[in-house]
């Protein structure tokens, strides 16, 4: 793997983010009795089922046994391996005497999103091709292992990241439609029992935070900015440090409990104060 090349740390964007966000989770959970005094003023664990929160959860892992740069390199091989394969079985899903067409995708595995450190997107992208093969390879099939292998994957692409879950459904969906045949309705009415368990997270976190929005004092993107995307944890500082960019959902990054304290400075001071300074933007 290139990966492995490279002395140190991997030269991207977001990447030692990741990282941190990783070390974080590590000082929350790990076998000491009591995390860092300074992090527990400012973080607790969020115990909602979150997407963005895949590669976190695996690097804490992978941390545990090895160093911070090297784990983050053990997270990206796996990533390539996982994306090789996937590639492969879906183009042997589609032709089996045409599989090694895979090979031509294989450049496209190292990408801008990669260099940029979107682990969980690139995650997804791997997880969504496995479900959308492992779903057209077996689809005249659909019994109890199909379902419970097909939600898997489903919830894994959730977990990565949100966009991947919802066009993995909305793909098996479109091939579920076009591969509908009259004679056998009963059998393609039981896809969407299948599907219910892989598409219940993604609904809970698309469209109950928008109704809940338009019922609340804020709405729009700016009160789920940080909620719709961060990272494993969320501020804890009591309701005058609360901000509406973060709302109740989500594993708010230490820029966005930034944002928080300069909301709680402007609200106190009747300043601008550093929130609309401070970036929010989480890590993919």
């Amino acid at each position: 793997m290139p990966f492995w090349a490279v002395p140190g740390y991997l030269p991207s964007t977001d990447g030692p983010s990741h990282t941190y966000n990783a070390w974080v989770l590590g000082q929350l959970v790990g076998p000491a009795p009591e995390p860092a005094p300074l992090l527990r003023q400012y973080y607790y664990l969020n115990p909602e089922p979150v997407p963005n929160s895949l590669t976190h959860v695996a690097l804490l892992a992978l941390m545990w046994a090895l160093p911070p740069a090297a784990a983050e390199k053990a997270l990206l091989s796996l990533y390539v391996l996982l994306a090789a394969g996937a590639l492969w079985y879906l183009a042997g899903a589609i032709d089996g005497e045409r599989a090694w067409l895979a090979l031509l995708g294989l450049p496209f595995v190292w990408n801008l999103l990669l260099g940029l450190g979107f682990y969980n997107y690139c995650f997804s992208v791997a997880l969504f091709l496995l479900a959308l093969a492992w779903w057209w390879r077996h689809r005249d099939r659909p019994g109890l292992a199909f379902a419970v292998v097909l939600d898997t994957l489903l919830v894994l692409c959730y977990f990565a990241h949100i966009l991947g879950a919802v066009l993995a459904l909305a793909g098996i969906g479109v091939l579920w439609l076009a591969s509908w045949r009259r004679e056998r309705w009963r059998g393609h009415l039981a896809h969407l029992v299948i599907l219910v368990p892989g598409a219940a997270l993604p609904f809970w976190f698309t469209v109950l935070p928008v109704r809940a929005a338009r019922r609340g004092p804020f709405s729009g993107a700016s009160s789920r900015t940080c909620g719709r995307n961060g990272n494993s944890w969320r501020s804890a500082g009591g309701p005058e440090r609360s901000s509406p960019r973060c709302s109740r959902r989500g594993w708010f990054s230490p820029s966005c409990a930034r944002a928080s304290r300069g909301g709680a400075r402007r609200r106190r001071g009747g300043g601008d104060g550093g929130a609309r300074k401070t970036a929010s933007w989480p890590s993919r």
